[in-house]
């Protein structure tokens, strides 16, 4: 299992940032993870984002980090918030 890094600082870029993430997914193998780090105070802009990872049919993980970093991990193996039948929970 690789792990793609895509560094996503110094702030999410909702029109770029979407179809960059949707590249690496194309080419991610069956067992590898992309690792998105991005800034704490943007986590909230990464509904693009997101939109562009389940549309290719990948689930996530979002996980906290340190110095107001956040990570989100990208694959195949993940589910995705809110269950299996892909909702997001209000």
């Amino acid at each position: 299992m690789a792990e793609v890094t895509l560094d996503l600082r110094p702030a999410v870029d909702p029109e770029r940032d979407p179809e960059r993430v949707a590249d690496v997914l194309r080419r991610l193998g069956e067992e590898d993870r992309l690792h998105l780090l991005l800034e704490a105070a943007d986590a909230h802009q990464l509904d693009p984002v997101i939109r562009a990872v389940e549309a290719a049919g990948f689930g996530y993980q979002p996980k906290g980090g340190h110095e107001g970093e956040y990570h989100l991990l990208v694959g195949r193996d993940l589910t995705r918030p809110g269950g299996a039948d892909g909702e997001r929970e209000a």
